[in-house]
């Protein structure tokens, strides 16, 4: 079953991604950043490190902006005292952690004291033995490229803090005028566009419209968030709503794939990477939907909750089939009087068996069935020629009327390259079992229902209009959708 990926909390979020992958989705919080630009220039005229106070509310995302300040001014270092931390130890924690910063390149070494941000976490006296022994390593040599942030989110904390600080050191080491940074984190606007990079980024390239979200409640839920961090859970509470309908009905089921097969003349790779996304060629609901405005279409977003929520369960997808993959199949394992009424349309009969065989063992179909990946391009094969275009063009002509016969060629194919498991056509699915699905492979406790699209010519709107139809016809079929 599909899980919808999105931490709320920047540690577990660099544990799923590397530095150069979270560069592309964190955003500057500029006014902060100005902020520290200033306590740095103020360092340089007061000859000392500075302590920085920064008070947000839960969520707002102080540890992520502290924690990424490097991504946006370059020769920053970060470092973190754990919370573990006793109050005693504090000097010889700056010393660590000053001493972990690289030797050349860096101005600034910013120091986060972690996990102490609201007032029952810190007494008086502790705050009084931390602030002074601060305020001797900030004044030291090894403190004076040093700014200290202590995060917190409670007002009262941060006050005590200051107040303590300014007693204690004043203008050297607090801003005295602002000794306190108010931090709002990222404004609402940019909650959905953060949160999209970070689906897309955990989750093989999906969208928010793969998890079943309509722009009006992203929009409604952002509006209801305070912050960022509250938008995200958020959205994963609404992901698990979106999801237990159709967790409960595909529960009593085996695993369902449903795999688009594209067989067309004019080989249409590129539309069909175009309405995918990722190694698998996986659906990508969103572009799919923006590629047409048929009545599937129109069915699909009405209910995209669910249809979201269904398009990842079944792990629909659309693969590519070459023409010049296709006609050594059917010429090699069609059935005889198939092949006769083939030949008086014009199909050259030829059996080339092992041709054919490899032509099928390289396609991206039974590489996916093995459970392998294979890049859409190579799987495309060489540019069938005009001649080939019109032999191909005459199975399409058949398979018009009578596509359950050609069909039945791709499956003897399958059965003569050994493919493992059972392998049938015309299998009936759904709760009533009423829909019927071309080609079934039952492999591994798993039914991989296989659709083709038989075309003279698919563009990719109609390639689009075809996969969103058969996603609203195996959802009608179970009961999901309507």
């Amino acid at each position: 079953m599909p899980n919808l990926k999105l931490p709320v909390r920047y540690d577990n979020l660099s544990q799923q991604a590397s530095t150069d992958q979270l560069r592309h989705i964190i955003e500057p919080v500029v006014a902060a950043l100005d902020y520290f630009d200033a306590t740095f220039n103020h360092m340089g005229v007061v000859g000392s490190g500075q302590f920085l106070i920064l008070l947000g509310r839960s969520g707002s995302g102080k540890s992520t902006f502290l924690n990424t300040i490097p991504f946006f001014r370059p020769k920053a270092f970060v470092s973190r005292i754990p919370p573990s931390l006793s109050h005693n130890a504090i000097t010889r924690e700056l010393m660590k952690a000053v001493s972990c910063a690289p030797k050349t390149g860096i101005e600034v070494k910013i120091i986060i004291m972690e996990g102490r941000e609201a007032v029952g976490e810190v007494s008086d006296k502790a705050l009084d033995e931390i602030v002074h022994r601060l305020n001797q390593f900030l004044r030291s040599t090894q403190g004076k490229d040093v700014i200290f942030v202590w995060p917190c989110t409670d007002h009262a904390l941060a006050t005590r803090l200051a107040n303590h600080a300014k007693r204690i050191g004043a203008e050297a080491l607090i801003n005295i005028d602002q000794p306190i940074l108010s931090f709002d984190g990222l404004t609402s606007e940019r909650f959905i566009p953060v949160a999209n990079k970070t689906v897309g980024l955990l989750n093989n390239s999906a969208t928010l419209t793969d998890f079943g979200f309509s722009q009006k409640e992203l929009t409604d839920l952002s509006a209801e968030s305070a912050t960022i961090g509250a938008f995200l859970s958020s959205l994963g509470n609404a992901w698990q709503r979106h999801h237990a309908t159709v967790s409960r009905v595909l529960q009593k089921r085996r695993p369902t794939h449903l795999w688009i097969i594209v067989a067309a003349g004019n080989d249409p790779v590129g539309d069909v990477v175009a309405l995918t996304r990722g190694n698998d060629h996986t659906l990508d609901l969103a572009r799919a939907l923006s590629c047409t405005q048929g009545n599937a279409s129109k069915g699909i977003e009405k209910q995209i909750s669910s249809s979201g929520s269904l398009a990842l369960s079944i792990d629909v997808r659309i693969l590519h089939l070459p023409i010049t993959t296709v006609l050594p199949i059917v010429r090699s394992f069609a059935a005889p009087s198939l092949a006769s009424q083939l030949q008086r349309l014009g199909l050259v009969i030829a059996k080339v068996p092992t041709k054919a065989k490899d032509k099928l063992k390289a396609s991206s179909l039974v590489n996916f069935l093995k459970g392998k990946t294979i890049p859409m391009q190579l799987a495309r094969g060489r540019k069938a020629d005009r001649e080939t275009a019109n032999q191909f063009n005459i199975i399409v002509k058949f398979a018009q009327n009578n596509d359950i016969a050609i069909n039945e060629c791709i499956a003897e194919g399958l059965r003569a390259i050994n493919m493992r498991g059972s392998i049938g056509t015309e299998d009936p699915f759904g709760e009533n079992e009423t829909a019927r699905t071309d080609i079934l492979v039952e492999r591994d406790d798993h039914d991989y229902r296989i659709e083709f699209m038989w075309r003279a010519k698919a563009t990719r709107g109609l390639i689009a209009d075809y996969a969103l139809k058969k996603l609203l016809l195996y959802g009608r079929a179970l009961n999901i959708l309507t």
